[in-house]
């Protein structure tokens, strides 16, 4: 293998072996303003050599890394940074409390009032859709529920958001950004009296499930009944093994088709 090379930009090109190329680096024969033209150093172009790993790698004099491999130290930083920017961000989201955050989810007790006998919350997280919380406020004529959902995935918005120059994203990625200013919210209610005992008996029993699945459909459950706070997480519950969860998704399922919440839930609560 030999590397076409030059001793300065004017002066005329002559070929050298790989080893023989190598070890003139490794005894400072060779030092930037030496040009080298190779494909697969320089990618068929002449380049000066203290743009090149190689050279920094075995020279024996630490010399300045060339603008080229600069702003290649740069790019690769960047990529770094993000990697490490969007660990903590899915850290937060399954473990912290982003989620949360970004969606302003506030606590049940908010609402709360002498009319209320219990508030349950549904966190959806499909893999193909966007978050989605409906909160159940159920009260002695109704039950008042509201929706949160998100125009653009928070998760799948996790890259995006870990990169700390935005200029730096095409306008499709920024348009497909999670912002916590176009969540949908709707309020509405229905008359279904009696539901919140069944609610209470099967949240007692709907505890924590954790099953695999390639694409599935995770969820926590809130409940507050009186003074007594309850929050159980569901990964790809199955209809077969686990049957108060279905028990109590098929319960919320029926109250929300009486509503306008229906039609914004793209798989529905199952």
């Amino acid at each position: 293998m030999k590397i076409l090379c030059k001793n300065s930009q004017d002066s005329k090109p002559f070929e050298i072996d790989y080893e023989s190329f190598k070890g003139s680096i490794s005894k400072g024969e060779i030092t930037p303003g030496f040009l080298i033209n190779d494909k697969v150093f320089t990618g068929g172009e002449w380049k000066d050599v203290d743009n090149c790993g190689i050279f920094h790698a075995l020279s024996p004099v630490k010399y300045s890394r060339g603008d080229i491999l600069k702003k290649e130290d740069e790019a690769k930083e960047k990529i770094r940074e993000a990697k490490k920017g969007i660990s903590e961000l899915q850290k937060s989201y399954l473990f912290g409390d982003l989620i949360k955050n970004e969606y302003d989810l506030q606590p049940l007790n908010t609402y709360n009032n002498d009319n209320v006998f219990g508030v349950s919350r549904l966190w959806v997280l499909h893999s193909f859709d966007t978050e989605a919380f409906i909160t159940f406020v159920f009260c002695s004529e109704e039950i008042c529920l509201e929706l949160l959902k998100g125009e653009v995935s928070l998760w799948y918005s996790l890259p995006a958001l870990a990169q700390k120059d935005s200029t730096l994203l095409s306008p499709i990625e920024q348009g497909k950004i999670f912002d916590k200013n176009k969540i949908l919210k709707i309020s509405c209610s229905i008359k279904k009296p009696n539901a919140w005992e069944k609610v209470q008996e099967l949240s007692k029993l709907a505890l924590e499930c954790k099953n695999l699945c390639m694409d599935g459909v995770g969820y926590y459950h809130e409940i507050l009944d009186g003074n007594s706070y309850q929050c159980n997480s569901w990964s790809n519950p199955e209809r077969s093994k686990n049957k108060h969860h279905y028990e109590l998704l098929d319960l919320y399922s029926k109250i929300i088709n009486g509503t306008q919440i229906k039609k914004y839930l793209k798989y529905g609560l199952s």
